[in-house]
């Protein structure tokens, strides 16, 4: 964003505003003669009766006028800056190569932001717009009432206060409800899990009616907690009107007595109560106000996430690992939203090994591989490679590059096969032909220049994933991190290719993969066993069999599930 730019947005911000501030002074005005008119009852003098009307007119013709103008002038500016923000994003995201995308395709990551610079261009001209006016009004009324008669400008300094009040204890009140759904959801959820993991000693033991028993005892209250929830928000939803009504009734109460001892006029009672509505404005807007400008917030920490994701490749050289020994997980946390998505994960995958990772979904998996590719930090704890590298100072672009890795979002560009597999610029036409026919893809060695991707139906969903895992071994993989990557197979294929990537090419190398196929634990070394954010077992797959209870009960319940599935 050039400096030219920016003096532009300032100049307008800045142009806008006084239009505001016109807007607003012709208002106040407009009031103020609104109680001349009154005072010059009865009519005598026709010519100045003629003359404050006209007035009146007048400033009900520039308050409104200035106000659309400002409005526009705002709408324009937005509309700018939101252009400039997009192209901005744009250009560097763009820039950033196609397997370098923060766990996401390009496509995706736009969309994110498009929505988000929606967001950004709906909330600057509706709510961040009236939340300056309703403010700057108010104090210009109160500031107008201040000078006709101190003590109106009193009453409303001491009374639509107790609104903010009524906002912050309707705000904790709701945040208290809401934590509770939350706990009767989390219960609801674990009991869910609970029940399906130990469904066959449930039915054993007798115990449908208990948990019968409890389902409806969450129902219950999950009922009662809403129920309450809504009738304190229609509770306090009404005190804003309220103080509408006090307000004017205590200033006609205290006006009739000024002017029984001469004080005040009652034009001056007019004009007050016609201010006094200005002064609950930004109180009430402040809610909405709040709502957006926290949701700014966090547009804005993700608009700086992406940019520092595709900066990347601009900063300063980290360490480089030439080849992975181990990896060692030590007390590894993700807080996300101030809740515990992994918590205290500990684990050690020495030279050559490969680990299979199973658990419920939900329970982490995906996140401990996100970790470990930096496309998530940890929140606490660390991850040391080889020993001796922390995780956090290996060089991004280095690491990523030492790791073959297969997400399940993985796709394919809307290109050839050969534009595909050639991402890495480093496809080699007889070795890859070599590793085509190995994955059962060998039909595709001449059909190198067909298109295919996400929008193409030419090819299977097998055939597609098969194509991604070619993609990935056309580069020279320290290790392998893999996210179901026989989930689209059938069993011959997906044979073919866990016996090549297990026993033939990466035998020697570490390969930690997720899976719910049960029968590809048997390529595994050892299976980590993940459950709600937290390692459970780590061990051979017979050994957690007959030691880990959590674990048996999560194999029969997989096993049960791939039983229907046939």
């Amino acid at each position: 964003m050039n400096k030219s730019n920016i003096r532009r947005c300032y100049l307008a911000g800045t142009l806008s505003f006084a239009f505001v501030v016109m807007s607003i002074a012709a208002t106040v005005l407009q009031s103020r003669y609104a109680g001349k008119i009154i005072d010059a009852l009865p009519f005598k003098d026709y010519e100045r009766l003629i003359h404050t009307f006209l007035i009146f007119i007048l400033c009900l013709a520039v308050s409104v006028l200035a106000l659309q103008i400002s409005r526009s002038i705002f709408s324009i500016l937005v509309e700018r800056v939101c252009m400039l923000i997009g192209e901005e994003l744009l250009l560097r995201i763009l820039s950033a190569k196609p397997n370098d995308v923060i766990g996401k395709t390009k496509e995706e990551v736009l969309q994110v932001i498009y929505n988000d610079i929606e967001y950004i261009r709906k909330a600057g001209s509706s709510s961040v717009l009236q939340f300056v006016i309703d403010l700057s009004a108010a104090v210009s009324s109160l500031i107008m009432m201040a000078f006709l008669y101190p003590p109106f400008c009193l009453v409303c300094i001491a009374v639509y206060p107790l609104n903010l009040i009524a906002v912050k204890t309707n705000g904790l009140k709701q945040k208290e409800k809401e934590g509770l759904l939350r706990e009767v959801n989390i219960e609801g959820e674990k009991l869910v899990s609970k029940t399906l993991l130990s469904i066959r000693d449930i039915k054993l033991m007798g115990k449908e009616k208990e948990i019968l028993d409890e389902y409806k005892r969450l129902q219950e209250q999950w009922a009662v907690t809403t129920q309450k929830k809504y009738i304190i928000l229609n509770i306090f939803k009404n005190i804003p009107r309220v103080l509408d009504a006090v307000v004017p009734a205590i200033v006609f109460l205290i006006g009739f007595f000024a002017i029984e001892r001469g004080d005040i006029t009652l034009g001056t009672i007019v004009t007050t109560v016609s201010l006094a509505s200005n002064v609950n404005k930004p109180i009430r807007s402040f809610s909405e106000f709040y709502i957006s400008f926290k949701n700014l917030n966090l547009i804005r920490d993700d608009m700086q996430y992406y940019l520092k994701m595709a900066d990347e490749y601009g900063k300063k050289e980290g360490a480089a690992v030439e080849a992975i020994h181990n990896i060692e997980f030590v007390n590894v946390s993700v807080v996300k939203e101030e809740k515990y998505i992994l918590k205290n994960v500990s684990f050690k995958i020495g030279s050559g090994e490969k680990i299979a990772m199973v658990g419920p979904s939900g329970a982490g998996k995906s996140t401990i591989l996100r970790v470990l590719l930096k496309l998530e930090e940890c929140s606490e704890g660390k991850i040391i490679i080889n020993g001796i590298y922390n995780l956090r100072d290996i060089d991004t672009k280095k690491w990523r590059h030492a790791i073959g890795a297969l997400l399940q979002k993985n796709t394919l560009f809307n290109e050839s096969i050969e534009y595909n597999l050639d991402i890495f610029h480093s496809w080699n036409k007889e070795g890859g032909k070599s590793l085509l026919k190995k994955l059962n893809l060998g039909k595709f060695s001449d059909q190198m220049d067909m298109v295919v991707g996400s929008s193409v139906q030419k090819i299977s969903g097998g055939e597609r994933q098969r194509l991604c895992i070619v993609q990935m071994l056309t580069k020279n993989n320290e290790a392998l991190i893999l996210d179901e990557p026989t989930s689209a197979l059938d069993e011959d294929s997906e044979a073919s290719v866990m016996e090549y990537l297990f026993r033939g090419m990466y035998g020697d190398k570490i390969i930690l993969y997720t899976t719910h196929r049960l029968r590809t634990l048997a390529y595994a070394d050892r299976v980590l066993f993940v459950y709600e954010g937290g390692i459970n077992g780590f061990a051979g797959h017979q050994e957690l069999m007959l030691k880990n209870d959590q674990y048996k009960y999560f194999i029969q319940a997989e096993d049960a599930k791939n039983e229907i599935k046939k």
